[in-house]
């Protein structure tokens, strides 16, 4: 979904709903999976480990392709002394905290949602061990997540209420100035307020409550998941709540309808016929990483447009994630279990 927006936004080519609604609702689902992946880890390893996994999975692809986008497509390197720490800032993936970070030196488009991610790797554990507490875990029960993503969802809310209202501005203002705008504009807000942890964490939640209820949920018949699914994310009117909530966690539900409708019919969707749709998920960090350097090459260089210039983008783009996935990713893993 990721893939087809950005395609559709850089070369200008309508790819009818997903080259609309794709990026969103992509970068939702990858934060609700990774919601759903990231506590059930968390849950099976103590701290150190955690999050040595982390780093041994993000860094080493995320530098790789860094490093070479940033000598090839568009280069940052070497960078004036007065800005080597926002070069670092970004390097560790934390430059959607620092606009100037983000708009200096982000030449992958996508680094913004590592630094979200990033969050949540930090909040898990916290997490994990508040619902182990006695006092917590004697008011709550089997209700705590459930709390957890009301709080999340309350949270959301009044962040984008804060932003939409501008009481957020001040605190991006010096910020905005420094890239070289005079004043906040709705671009920047969408950019750097919207995209915020704070207005994202409610899909990581929801993903941490599809683990912590999974066998209740999977109780129902998966006709109903995949019509509920379905059915909210084919009304996007309906996602704002009429309130201007952007992004909305009713969107998020659609999206989790649809993952447990996945994990209902793992079996199917296992079918040796679909293995190249698991190849494309091993590879599918290194692609999102790429994706954009490469359709931005293709348009500059050799004026790729259409059908065609999408096929040729799609075949670079998996050829090199191929390539980054067995030399970087599987070596990087491999010393984090020696370790």
């Amino acid at each position: 979904m990721v893939f087809c927006h950005h395609y559709a936004q850089h070369v200008k080519t309508p790819i009818p709903w997903v080259g609309v609604y794709g990026g969103m609702l992509g970068v939702q689902l990858f934060f609700l999976i990774s919601g759903y992946l990231i506590v059930k880890t968390a849950s099976q390893h103590n701290l150190t480990s955690f999050m040595r996994g982390r780093i041994f999975r993000i860094y080493p692809t995320y530098w790789t392709i860094l490093l070479i986008a940033s000598y090839v497509y568009q280069p940052v390197i070497p960078y004036a002394a007065s800005d080597a720490p926002y070069f670092w800032i970004n390097f560790f993936a934390y430059s959607h905290f620092v606009p100037y970070a983000l708009g200096m030196f982000d030449v992958l488009s996508v680094s913004w949602t590592l630094t979200i991610e990033w969050t949540w790797y930090i909040i898990t554990p916290a997490l994990l061990s508040l619902g182990k507490t006695r006092w917590i875990n004697q008011r709550t029960g089997h209700a705590y997540w459930a709390l957890v993503l009301l709080a999340a969802i309350v949270l959301q809310w009044g962040w984008n209420l804060s932003v939409s209202s501008g009481l957020l501005d001040n605190w991006y203002d010096e910020p905005i100035k420094k890239l070289g705008f005079s004043s906040i504009n709705d671009d920047m807000r969408t950019l750097f307020m919207y995209a915020a942890a704070p207005a994202q964490l409610a899909f990581f939640v929801i993903g941490a409550c599809i683990w912590a209820y999974e066998d209740t949920l999977k109780k129902l018949p998966p006709i109903c998941w995949l019509a509920l699914g379905t059915g909210i994310l084919a009304l996007p009117q309906l996602w704002m709540l009429g309130i201007h909530l952007n992004p909305s966690f009713v969107s998020g539900f659609g999206l989790a309808a649809l993952f447990i409708y996945a994990l209902q019919n793992a079996s199917t969707l296992s079918h040796p016929l679909l293995r190249p749709l698991h190849w494309v998920g091993d590879w599918s960090f290194p692609l999102y990483l790429l994706h954009v350097p490469v359709f931005l090459t293709g348009v500059r260089i050799y004026k790729v447009s259409g059908a065609s210039g999408f096929v040729a983008c799609l075949a670079v783009a998996l050829a090199l994630s191929c390539a980054v996935h067995w030399l970087v990713e599987r070596p990087s893993r491999r010393l984090n279990h020696m370790l």
